[in-house]
């Protein structure tokens, strides 16, 4: 009886220290659950907003980079004609040459401008990178969020838009007239929609009535005087005239030569990018590098915040595994602090010196 009530009072005061423990521990791993759930809800909002934003970010820089490259090439391209290309006239004998040396100033002034915005692109993808790491280090913190080290020098290595080996653009005759415009001038000055005689085509009035004001004049003077000697000396100087109205209008259209040309050229060099799709080309290309490059901040802070939610949901596992582990102790050992506790009332009330009968009493 004595041995019994030892080891079951033993029994109580192991029970009761045990389930004091694993109630305290109980509390302890309860009180941190509660802080880690609703950490771990809040970071998964979290990570879900940042991310919208760096997306945000990426598609209004890739958007604003493309859109900006095409209005600059579009203008470049329909005004190459008028830019100060620095391409001197050297005379009719270089004239091939000077054509030339035109469409190649016309393809650098195109290929600076595909330069021009390649680094206006670089600009706005420093501001993008600036922006994914300010984030990282608002959100995550210094000690845990690394900046990447971003060049910008190193993007666009690769020369694509190499206008030389795309362009299909050959220098042809008609390029150095421009027949249309002289058309149009003609009816201007005559006046009327019907079609150009002879006269008018060669005359004075096809080059602005200026340099053969004389022919107008002398015919003019036949009409006057009128009568058959007159309309004799009319048919002489009739062929003469012609001929050097000719000769003069020859004249003028090559020295045009330096106005007409570039704009011809750079009509022909338009229609050849439009072929190529070039302007939506370089403008694709370049907000593609942009978004390329822009990927690399965001893949590093979308792993970082993806690091630090594993984190709390192995936290959250762990704590959860400890409160299961501490909720079965304290109802094992409060079982068992009130089975013993019964155990020695039991054996207590065990008598073992009962009265003696009556005789031997």
């Amino acid at each position: 009886r004595t041995y019994l009530l030892n080891v079951l009072s033993d029994l109580n005061a192991l029970a009761a220290v045990n389930r004091d423990v694993a109630q305290s521990e109980l509390e302890r791993v309860t009180a941190e659950l509660d802080e880690i759930v609703p950490a771990y809800e809040n970071g998964k909002v979290k990570k879900s907003e940042i991310e919208q934003e760096i997306e945000n970010k990426i598609d209004t820089t890739c958007t604003d980079v493309y859109d900006y490259t095409r209005t600059t090439l579009n203008r470049t391209i329909s005004q190459v004609s008028k830019a100060d290309l620095g391409v001197a006239y050297p005379g009719l004998l270089s004239v091939l040459q000077f054509a030339e040396d035109l469409k190649a100033a016309m393809l650098d002034q195109i290929s600076a401008s595909v330069d021009h915005c390649e680094n206006y692109a670089r600009a706005k993808t420093v501001q993008g990178v600036n922006f994914i790491q300010q984030l990282g280090i608002l959100h995550v913190g210094e000690d845990r969020f690394s900046p990447l080290n971003f060049r910008a020098d190193m993007m666009f290595r690769k020369r694509r838009h190499a206008l030389a080996r795309q362009v299909d653009a050959e220098v042809e005759l008609w390029d150095f007239f421009d027949i249309q415009s002289l058309w149009e001038r003609q009816e201007k000055v005559a006046g009327t929609g019907m079609a150009m005689t002879v006269v008018t085509v060669l005359g004075g009035r096809a080059i602005g009535g200026g340099s053969l004001g004389w022919l107008d004049g002398v015919l003019g003077a036949a009409r006057v005087v009128g009568g058959v000697h007159n309309n004799n000396l009319l048919r002489k100087l009739l062929v003469p005239g012609l001929i050097a109205a000719a000769a003069l209008t020859v004249a003028y259209v090559l020295s045009t030569i330096p106005q007409t040309l570039p704009t011809r050229l750079s009509r022909k060099l338009a229609a050849s990018l439009e072929e190529l799709d070039y302007v939506h080309a370089n403008a694709s290309r370049i907000s593609g590098e942009v978004r390329r490059v822009l990927r690399m901040p965001a893949g590093n802070l979308q792993s970082c915040l993806a690091q630090g939610l594993e984190e709390l949901a192995r936290r959250r596992e762990s704590v959860t595994r400890s409160k299961n582990e501490s909720e079965t102790a304290s109802k094992y050992f409060t079982q068992l602090l009130r089975a013993s506790r019964e155990q020695r009332e039991a054996v207590e009330s065990v008598d073992l010196e009962p009265p003696l009968p009556g005789a031997l009493a």
